[in-house]
């Protein structure tokens, strides 16, 4: 391989910004994601349990008390808690200093009967749209009351305080901290063990997901209480009533490092069955799992033992947009990580649904499939020429002047891919899509990545028209590239600043049109992280 194609290799997999680490940027992104599908988790919570409350407030602004918005009046007060303390009900008290009552009421009280009136009251007010302060809550104490009762064998009682618990951990990241101080996640785990009710299994294990959905910290808590395990179980005995127990292990399974082998081991026990359901939550939730499980080498063997990549082939036209997104996901870890079964995926088909993709409206599911395809067009000669044959083809040319950069971008990386090849035939069918007029086009951009990707798939173009010449003694598509303009180009980026740019547009001149570089005193001696040729 040459030095052009190994450079091509690990700039694709180090380098997609100049400067900045490509896994730090997956981490950043991953973590953000993450908080917004905790984010959009919570705010279904009314359309379970809220009993008239429109809907819960996600956003930590709003979760700080504020004097003109939080209500509780004194109606809220059921009879049986006046009666314990007429002060709950007293109609001079403000809203806080009822709340504040209320809390200190229930920190108290011992009778659960009671207490399951007082945290009614207390869910309703979490759950509404205007809420006290949830740190106030915590600063006073009543997280550590909750997590005592968890132990209660009264369901009603759970159900109340399993609610307010979500709602205390939908907050801020300081709050679970509190709360795993507090020994939350080894309670929540020994209870889950002998759960049988699927309502509050899925509530335990919605409080477990929100709060290591906060911080890797936090999720390698929860790991080390051996929950993943009673949460596996739990699914395959109750699958249809598992939607947020698939949610909390699909934010068990994030983050670098992995989770140890043995709790991978028992995430793939709930497939294939989990990526062939109807509930488009938890496809989405299982795909999410296998792309943490797949980001990396080590276990997409596992995951292929399972039988599952025909299945996730036919995810990518799955109705639902993030379905396709999270399958793509997958596919394309698989695609990057193990060259393996590159001709599996070929053979099942996944060309004609990555090629639909590219109409897609959404730009992210045209990027991951622009980044599969190329990653296809980086294989042997075979998969390339399957590839250059299919109709997506004609789409990643097209999307080589897409007015979109960065879709732009991945449809260079695809071509320039094509191009490593020493097969003048592969070249030869990649010109009928006037990929040299494109690349030509690109020459044009400001953006130095992209410059650098062009002009490197121009050199291996030009190359292979080295090895074409041998019986006429012309490189016709050195002649094609300078017709198209494409040398006055060249004469301009060697004007370029950026050093990398120069060099291969230097490199370009002398090798296929004899033309002598021009010293500039000021470039004598060019930088040590330069564009190298051998």
């Amino acid at each position: 391989m040459d030095r052009l194609s190994v450079d091509r290799i690990e700039d694709r997999k180090k380098n997609y910004q100049k400067g900045v680490d490509i896994l730090e940027m997956k981490k950043k992104r991953e973590e953000g994601a993450i908080q917004l599908r905790k984010k959009k988790r919570n705010e279904h919570i009314c359309k379970k349990r809220a009993m008239g409350v429109d809907r819960i407030v996600a956003s930590n602004d709003m979760r700080d008390y504020q004097p003109n918005t939080f209500s509780f009046p004194a109606e809220m007060v059921p009879a049986v808690l006046e009666k314990r303390d007429q002060r709950l009900a007293a109609p001079d008290y403000s809203a806080f200093q009822r709340f504040t009552l209320l809390v200190h009421f229930i920190i108290a009280e011992e009778d659960e009967a009671v207490l399951t009136e007082a945290a009614k009251v207390l869910r309703k007010l979490l759950a509404g749209n205007s809420q006290p302060s949830l740190k106030t809550l915590v600063e006073i104490g009543i997280s550590s009351k909750l997590i005592k009762l968890l132990s209660s064998k009264n369901e009603n009682l759970l159900s109340e305080v399993s609610w307010c618990l979500i709602n205390l951990s939908s907050g801020p990241a300081d709050i679970s901290s509190v709360m795993l101080n507090q020994n939350i996640a080894k309670t929540l785990a020994q209870v889950l063990e002998k759960c049988e009710s699927v309502e509050l299994a899925n509530n335990f294990a919605w409080i477990l997901g929100n709060i290591s959905a906060d911080s890797i910290d936090n999720r390698d808590t929860i790991l080390e209480t051996g929950v993943v395990k009673t949460l596996v179980g739990f699914i395959n005995e109750n699958f249809n009533g598992s939607s947020f127990v698939i949610w909390t292990l699909s934010n068990l399974s994030k983050g670098k490092p992995m989770p140890e082998e043995h709790i991978i081991l028992d995430l793939l026990k709930i497939f294939p069955r989990a990526i062939e359901t109807d509930n488009e939550d938890i496809l989405v939730d299982a795909c999410w799992i296998l792309s943490n499980i797949t980001d990396g080498e080590k276990y997409i063997d596992k995951v292929s033992d399972i039988g599952i990549i025909p299945k996730l082939i036919d995810l990518l036209a799955h109705p639902s947009q993030d379905v396709q997104g999270f399958a793509s996901r997958v596919i394309g870890n698989i695609i990057v990580n193990s060259d393996k079964y590159t001709r599996t995926l070929l053979n099942l088909g996944i060309l004609d649904n990555l090629g639909a993709l590219l109409y897609h409206p959404r730009r992210s599911l045209k990027k991951e499939a622009l980044l599969s395809l190329g990653n296809f067009l980086f294989g042997n000669d075979e998969q390339v020429e399957l590839v250059i044959s299919h109709p997506c083809m004609k789409n990643i040319v097209r999307f080589l002047l897409d007015a979109d950069q960065n879709i732009r971008y991945e449809a260079l990386w695809a071509i320039g891919n094509a191009t490593h090849t020493s097969n003048r035939n592969i070249i030869k069918k990649l010109e009928k899509y006037e990929v040299l007029k494109s690349l030509v086009e690109n020459l044009k951009d400001k953006h130095p990545k992209t410059l650098v990707v062009a002009l490197k798939a121009i050199d291996c173009i030009l190359e292979a028209g080295t090895q074409t010449s041998a019986d006429t003694g012309i490189n016709m598509l050195a002649y094609k590239f300078q017709e198209l303009g494409g040398v006055d180009m060249l004469e301009f980026l060697q004007s370029h600043p950026n050093v990398t740019i120069y060099n291969i547009a230097v490199h370009i001149m002398m090798k296929y049109y004899g033309v002598e570089e021009d010293v500039d005193e000021n470039l004598n001696g060019s930088e040590s992280n330069g564009f190298v040729f051998s």
